[in-house]
């Protein structure tokens, strides 16, 4: 049975990550009006529903921001669901987490979701008829020792888990359904500890769609500490590159960030440079987007902490970088 969501408006929260891109795709494919925020310009340009009829790409939204969350909610005509998927994931023990990372961890995952479930909430009941939230959890939010080396990560998580069971009670009687989603990982010695050559797996995505994982080679590597990977899924050769860190040369050895240091701007957590908002020279004030980091299909802002001008940038797109990584000098 397919299902048709004809003229039936929804907002996607992360919508031009790589979740959201997919999600966008399904709705589009029901026949919904899919109304996705963005910061970076370069989010929207690469984009792949960008040119659809039906997505309205709406710039400019920190959803962190009471105003602009308002903004864009105030800007659909008749909301019928508010898919949040917005968000970001940072690995790291409680040892080496500052308040700051905290506090962002919070405001990506928490604030970001309290105030799209707000906003969406208040459509809804003006519009009578009810609607529905779909927030994005955690299973580190659900069982609380998965969230080891991660607390500030899954401490944000729970938050959401609670917001959407409190929410889901109080709003029932509004006809609003108020449900979250718990992405996991596969618990097994494959994930934990890697695969022998020539050792087979098996990943079932859903009853009766299985991949079979083989790997057939691993290359030495170059001089970047990169090697070659081969592998075949369900008899299809495939490759990609890996950075092997123990072999990683010193020289390729990325700076820190120096905490305390306003002229340092380091990641936040580990991830994949997918945009450069800014050049060497350019003016920004507090609050204004630098860089945009992508890790576990979420993406992150990263947005300067305060006036300046940009002295210096020490990384480029698609550069995979780790937590505390110098990535721009201010002057």
């Amino acid at each position: 049975m397919s299902l048709s969501f004809q003229d039936r408006h929804v907002v996607v929260t992360g919508g031009t990550g790589a979740l959201g891109t997919a999600v966008v795709a399904a709705l589009l494919e029901a026949g919904a009006t899919c109304h996705v925020p963005y910061i970076a310009e370069a989010e929207a340009s690469r984009f792949p529903h960008r040119d659809h009829a039906r997505v309205v790409l709406v710039g400019g939204g920190d959803l962190a921001d009471e105003a602009e969350v308002d903004r864009l909610f105030g800007s659909v005509p008749k909301l019928w669901a508010s898919i949040h998927l917005a968000g970001g994931f940072a690995f790291g023990p409680i040892v080496d987490t500052t308040a700051e990372a905290l506090r962002h961890q919070i405001d990506m995952n928490f604030v970001t979701c309290f105030l799209c479930c707000r906003a969406a909430t208040q459509s809804f009941m003006r519009q009578g008829g009810g609607g529905r939230i779909v927030n994005v959890a955690a299973r580190p939010a659900l069982e609380g020792r998965l969230g080891a080396n991660m607390t500030a990560y899954a401490a944000s998580k729970a938050a959401v888990a609670t917001l959407t069971m409190a929410l889901a009670e109080e709003v029932a009687a509004n006809d609003i359904l108020v449900n979250a989603i718990a992405p996991s990982i596969l618990d097994t010695p494959t994930y934990f500890y890697g695969m022998e050559i020539g050792q087979e797996t098996w990943v079932e995505l859903e009853p009766g769609k299985t991949l079979v994982v083989s790997l057939s080679a691993v290359g030495e590597p170059n001089e970047d500490g990169v090697r070659t990977v081969w592998f075949e899924v369900n008899g299809h050769g495939r490759q990609v590159s890996v950075r092997d860190r123990s072999r990683a040369s010193a020289a390729q050895a990325r700076r820190k960030a120096e905490r305390g240091n306003d002229k340092h701007i380091g990641a936040s957590m580990p991830g994949l440079v997918t945009a450069i908002q800014v050049k060497p020279g350019a003016k920004v004030d507090a609050g204004d987007a630098l860089l945009t980091l992508e890790a576990m299909k979420m993406e992150t802002v990263v947005r300067a902490p305060r006036a300046g001008t940009v002295a210096e940038i020490l990384t480029a797109s698609k550069t995979q970088v780790q937590a505390g990584d110098l990535l721009l000098l201010f002057a």
